[in-house]
């Protein structure tokens, strides 16, 4: 198996943010040259307290989705978050 053939990195920094319990928050982080079908990672500024984050890649962009399935709201602090992608 060769190495990755393209990778892109990019960051964006979120305000601070409530999610409601079975909630959920989307954000769209720019990534210019990313397309449906790359692979997308996602790295936290801060402890999730039992969210679950997912991303996925589309044309020049990649959405983290945020999922609360916890019995209460989760608050995160503002912070810097950081994709990664790979082709």
């Amino acid at each position: 198996m060769s190495g990755h053939k393209s990778s892109f990195r990019a960051e964006k920094k979120l305000e601070a943010v409530e999610i409601p319990a079975g909630g959920t928050a989307k954000v769209d982080v720019d990534v210019p040259g990313v397309r449906s079908g790359d692979f997308s990672f996602v790295a936290a500024p801060c402890d999730l307290q039992g969210l679950l984050c997912s991303s996925y890649a589309h044309k020049n962009a990649v959405t983290i989705v945020l999922y609360n399935p916890t019995k209460g709201a989760v608050s995160l602090d503002s912070g810097t978050w950081k994709v990664k992608v790979v082709r």
